[in-house]
């Protein structure tokens, strides 16, 4: 009897080479699936980060913007009381 023929006899086809593939390539799923995941929480950080900046510029612009024309609007008073 060959050896191919007493591993099949046995219930034995393909060993710890074919155990070591199937464990490696479900290892490497495991690692692409973790990837993806920090990938995806990465890009999440990132637009919150925008967000955030996006409102705070809005906020900062608005404020001058409303202060600018609280200062004009005191000045024209001013300027219409010096005339009377």
């Amino acid at each position: 009897m060959n050896q191919g023929s007493s591993q099949q006899a046995h219930g034995y086809s393909g060993g710890a080479a074919e155990i070591d593939r199937r464990h490696s390539k479900s290892v490497e799923e495991v690692v692409t699936a973790e990837l993806e995941f920090v990938q995806i929480v990465i890009i999440i950080v990132v637009m919150t980060v925008m967000v955030v900046v996006i409102i705070c510029l809005l906020n900062h612009y608005k404020l001058s913007t409303w202060s600018f024309i609280t200062r004009q609007s005191q000045a024209r008073r001013q300027d219409h009381a010096l005339q009377q």
